[in-house]
């Protein structure tokens, strides 16, 4: 987010952290400056704790819960919120952000394989090491590019204005301008790999 976005108190995407490596992520401190709320997995919690960002909701399996109550009963209060099975996940994250009036959630992994369960939102950013995966159930993707920049598309579009097809999924922006892609159905664009 730039400094011009109007952004209230409460519009804030919640901020998911899967795992250690991206509780170390460089993107995450900018969005964290607009106070989001901070869900975790357990394996994310001590570098997160290290980095002293402050975790709102952990998501965890309920034979835990008691254990991290008495983690974090000394620190500050945490939401804790029991999940038998990983693949749980996206319906416990989608009754989070319908609590907190969201339609969107950033997500922070290090695993590729995240984005198979992240997929089941209906509007997620996930950033995984230095890639920003932007999901589309259905839609179009419009961007400001510079020349030389690239993103690819993972998953069905239609057909796409700027830019140069490389290969079959990768668009390379061929003048500074918009790049433009139309009828994405269940795929992922991926901006900043190398």
């Amino acid at each position: 987010m730039s400094s011009h976005h109007v952004i209230r108190e409460g519009q804030e995407p919640p901020v998911l952290i899967m795992d250690a490596v991206a509780a170390e992520n460089p993107l995450l401190p900018d969005l964290l400056e607009w106070s989001p709320v901070i869900i975790a997995l357990p394996d994310a919690v001590p570098a997160i704790l290290l980095q002293q960002i402050k975790i709102d909701i952990l998501l965890c399996s309920p034979d835990d819960l008691s254990r991290w109550k008495q983690v974090f009963r000394e620190r500050y209060p945490v939401t804790l919120i029991g999940m038998s099975a990983g693949d749980q996940l996206p319906g416990v994250l989608m009754g989070i952000l319908e609590k907190y009036n969201s339609g969107i959630i950033y997500a922070f992994t290090d695993s590729q394989e995240n984005t198979a369960l992240l997929s089941k939102l209906e509007k997620v950013v996930c950033f995984i090491r230095d890639q920003r995966w932007s999901w589309f159930r259905q839609g179009n993707f419009r961007k400001w590019m510079r020349k030389g920049d690239e993103l690819e598309i993972v998953g069905e579009y239609g057909d796409f204005e700027g830019g140069e097809l490389i290969g079959s999924n990768r668009i390379r922006q061929t003048e500074d301008g918009i790049i433009f892609i139309k009828q994405l159905k269940n795929a992922w664009i991926l901006e900043g790999f190398t």
